[in-house]
């Protein structure tokens, strides 16, 4: 479907007033007819708004949402359910600042502009529901107290779905793709777990068939630990600031070890130090600090045509919150939901991936804003390599180079870069990273956000936008510069990776050479130079002692196993700044055999000298009652 900018919700304004036949925007109890201060200029877009009561617990709660139907659109289209995080956060940040179609502008100190983004909006290609949840978030409301446990709000999220098909039942069997950014990271593949075991039990329930997830929260410690990666990238905090990072981690670790709550406040200092370091750098975008947020953003112009607005009774008759028991109707972020989660903030919440993930039939799309601190693309690596359904094939989602995500832009025609992502097909995963934006990506990147969904929503599957398929493969790149795998292999442009076909022979490009283990002898060097050594035992329990003398430092890098690809970016045990090393098999018994990459230093850049080295290796074998220390 080629999206254009603006065009469907505009469209199907135009069918509200009857000029086109396609869907239609049936009057229903919830029907929203018009909102205060509408600029009158433009067409009034088919939406729907209300709440529901829903019951987990023996307390009465009620869920707010805001449906905006696009009755351009086939009546199969899939349903995008949205909802902000926190916990405790509003999906009205969503739906008036990200993906949603509305705007607000304050134009005066009780005047505003109420209108459609002239951007793109995710209403363009789905019906979109914008969910105010747990019960207390928002226009949402409890009685007496919120949900203790997302198991809670999970099922009450199915019980308002369920009555959302009773008051239209054209969504009947409907596809449903579940989304949201942040703590939703957690909430999503719960809700969407508890949505597949409705589905088996009612066939009019909605059908899952994707959860979009934007810089998801899913598993704090390790997620956490990672955050300064992306300062210390850009130079936000350098070397000298380590010794405090590795300090700050360590106590994350202690104290979550010791009392799992304390742990959620000590494992955001880090984040908190790179901040205050910085000057005030914005954590969701550390492109920018946070001065230049509150202004560009518009964040208060909601928050006030919500709360402040003389006209804000009009707007909660408009939206049918007007007989909620909450005072005040609506909040930003609810402090009570917040609290009631806090027990399971610093639970992980990756194995709930796996549940939805086991039939292979719901596409999974995880992406991150290259620019957010706090849960960027650099801090989902570990809990996504860790994922059961991840392993079940091998690793293959890391075992493949990323494709550049292509997105034509309406005005100028021209295709730009939206993201990269690699897919694993098999399992229906897929990571995306996403350039220029922060933790709000649909705000910073919205064509390329409406695009990846609406490849979803038809496609079930990301796919190339240019008219050349191939231009969206990096491997065929990646195979460019590996020099035609330097005549020793050949390059498979699927993988991007050489196959070496010569068995002495390894690395990237085929280039470099493995030396076989046991060996004595001494090497005469130039500069910088590299070395390959493995070692596999010719008989069990054979013990070794490997020695490297050299004039000029050296760095080591180790893995176990022979012949397995080993250096700076991949190793499990590095040695650097050494003229002798000592690697024996009765210090490291678990290491039977072994493949060490060392780095020759012979060379003084401040001086643009290449030195000479000497690398003398030494190597024995023996049985273990032969071996002595």
């Amino acid at each position: 479907m080629a999206i254009k900018k603006g065009l469907s919700i505009l469209l199907s304004t135009l069918l509200v007033t009857g000029s086109l036949a396609a869907r239609t925007c049936q009057q229903t109890p919830h029907q929203v007819t018009s909102l205060p201060f509408w600029d009158k200029s433009v067409p009034f877009p088919c939406q729907y708004a209300g709440t529901f009561p829903v019951a987990a617990t023996a307390d009465q709660h009620h869920l707010f949402y805001w449906l905006f139907k696009n009755v351009t659109l086939p009546d199969t289209t899939p349903v995008v359910l949205w909802m902000n995080g926190g916990p405790g956060s509003t999906s009205m940040f969503g739906l008036f600042l990200e993906n949603g179609p509305l705007r607000v502008l304050q134009t005066g100190d009780d005047d505003y502009n109420v209108d459609l983004k002239p951007r793109s909006s995710w209403a363009d290609v789905s019906d979109i529901i914008f969910l105010d949840q747990p019960a207390g978030v928002g226009f949402s409301y409890f009685d007496k107290q919120p949900c203790q446990l997302l198991e809670c709000g999970a099922i009450e999220v199915v019980q308002l779905l369920t009555q959302i098909i009773g008051m239209y039942p054209e969504y009947k069997g409907r596809q449903l793709i579940i989304s949201g950014e942040s703590y939703a990271g957690k909430y999503v593949p719960h809700i969407a777990k508890k949505c597949q075991e409705e589905a088996a039990k009612n066939p009019d329930f909605f059908k899952l068939t994707s959860i979009i997830l934007g810089d998801p929260l899913v598993n704090p410690i390790p997620q956490r630990l990672n955050r300064y990666k992306l300062a210390q990238g850009l130079g936000i905090i350098d070397k000298r600031h380590l010794n405090v990072i590795s300090t700050l981690n360590r106590r994350c670790l202690e104290v979550a070890s010791v009392n799992w709550l304390d742990g959620n406040d000590e494992c955001s200092e880090t984040i908190d130090y790179a901040i205050d370091v910085s000057g005030d750098t914005f954590s969701y975008d550390v492109s920018i600090f946070d001065p230049d947020w509150d202004a560009t953003m518009h964040e208060d112009d909601v928050k006030h045509y919500i709360t402040k607005s003389s006209k804000k009774g009009e707007l909660y008759d408009a939206i049918h919150v007007s007989g909620s028991t909450k005072n005040p109707i609506f909040n930003w972020s609810s402090r009570p939901v917040a609290d009631a989660y806090t027990p399971e903030e610093m639970s992980d919440w990756s194995l709930w991936y796996d549940l939805v993930a086991q039939p292979r039939n719901v596409s999974i799309l995880i992406y991150a804003g290259e620019y957010d601190m706090l849960d960027g693309p650099l801090t989902h690596d570990p809990w996504i390599r860790l994922l059961k359904s991840v392993q079940s094939d091998n690793g293959a989602l890391f075992d493949q180079p990323r494709k550049i995500f292509f997105v034509q832009n309406p005005v100028t025609q021209q295709y730009e870069v939206g993201g990269y992502y690699r897919s694993d097909e098999s399992i229906k995963f897929t990571f995306f990273t996403v350039p220029k934006s922060g933790h709000f990506v649909p705000i910073n990147e919205a064509l390329s956000s409406m695009t990846f969904l609406n490849d979803l929503a038809t496609q079930g599957k990301l796919v190339c936008h240019k008219p050349n398929a191939q231009d969206c493969d990096t491997g065929p790149i990646m195979c460019g510069f590996m020099d035609s795998c330097s005549g020793s292999g050949s390059c498979n442009f699927a993988t991007g990776k050489c196959v070496c076909t010569d068995p002495e022979k390894y690395g990237p490009d085929c280039s470099e050479s493995w030396i076989q283990l046991p060996l004595n002898t001494t090497y005469s060097l130039q500069g910088i130079a590299w070395l390959q050594f493995y070692y596999e035992p010719k008989q069990p329990n054979t013990n070794f002692e490997f020695v490297l003398s050299a004039t000029n430092p050296m760095d080591i890098y180790i893995n176990p196993g022979s012949k397995v690809e080993t250096h700076e970016f991949n190793n499990t045990l590095e040695i650097k700044k050494q003229t002798r090393f000592v690697l024996r098999s009765t210090s490291l018994p678990g290491l039977t055999s072994f493949t060490a990459s060392v780095r020759v230093n012979g060379a003084n850049f401040y001086t643009n000298l290449y030195l000479p080295s000497k690398v003398l290796v030494n190597f024995k074998e023996s049985l273990p009652s032969e071996i002595t220390e």
